[in-house]
C-alpha cells in the first residue's frame, strides 16, 4: 500500500523527529551542532556556510528513514530552527 504525504507534512514529521531525538543546539564559537546540550555529542559542523554531518551513522540512519530528500529536509529544519545561522547547503548539495 502506498501513502502520499504532502511536502509540508513531511517537513513537520522530520522536524518533530529531530526535536524529540536530537534537540540540536548551535554553538557559534565552534560552529558545532550538538545534541541536547553543550557537552552532548557533535551532530554536525558548519564550515563555509555548509552543514557537515558529524558521523556517517546518524546520516545513514536519517537517510534510511527519510530517503533521498533527507538533505533537503535537514536544510529546511536547520534554517527554521536556527534562522540567524546562514546555511547554504549540506556538504556538496545546495538548496535555494
Amino acid at each position: 500500500m502506498k501513502y502520499i504525504i504532502s511536502e509540508s507534512r513531511l517537513d513537520d514529521i522530520f522536524e518533530r523527529y529531530m526535536e524529540s531525538t536530537y534537540d540540536l543546539h548551535y554553538y557559534y564559537a565552534t560552529g558545532e551542532f550538538r545534541v541536547k546540550e553543550r557537552l552532548g555529542n557533535i551532530f554536525g559542523d558548519l564550515w563555509q556556510q555548509r552543514f557537515y554531518y558529524g558521523n556517517s551513522f546518524e546520516e545513514n540512519l536519517l537517510k534510511s528513514m527519510f530517503g533521498p530528500i533527507t538533505n533537503r529536509l535537514m536544510v529546511n529544519y536547520l534554517r527554521k530552527k536556527f534562522p540567524n545561522v546562514e546555511i547554504e547547503g549540506i556538504e556538496n548539495d545546495s538548496y535555494p
